[in-house]
């Protein structure tokens, strides 16, 4: 019993993180990629969101435990 309420909740957990994680990768690559570091100077900083720094590990560590990767996360990773 035990095993299976494990499993059951491990994988409600993992359900939750692909529809979270998913929504939120796809809200943070509709931002400019490129941000004016300072208005009026031309010279432009990397505006890539730290938080798709994570989604990337977690994706990497969730498919080294055999976990099923949705292709929007795959497809940020590669």
């Amino acid at each position: 019993m035990a095993k299976e309420l494990t499993e059951k909740y491990e994988g409600n957990k993992f359900q939750a993180w692909i529809r979270v994680k998913s929504d939120e990768a796809l809200r943070k690559l509709r931002l400019p990629i490129l941000a004016e570091e300072v208005k009026g100077h031309g010279k432009y900083k990397v505006n890539f969101d730290p938080t798709l720094r994570v989604i990337i590990r977690e994706a990497k560590f969730l498919d080294r435990i055999g976990k099923e990767i949705p292709n929007t996360i795959v497809n940020i990773a590669l």
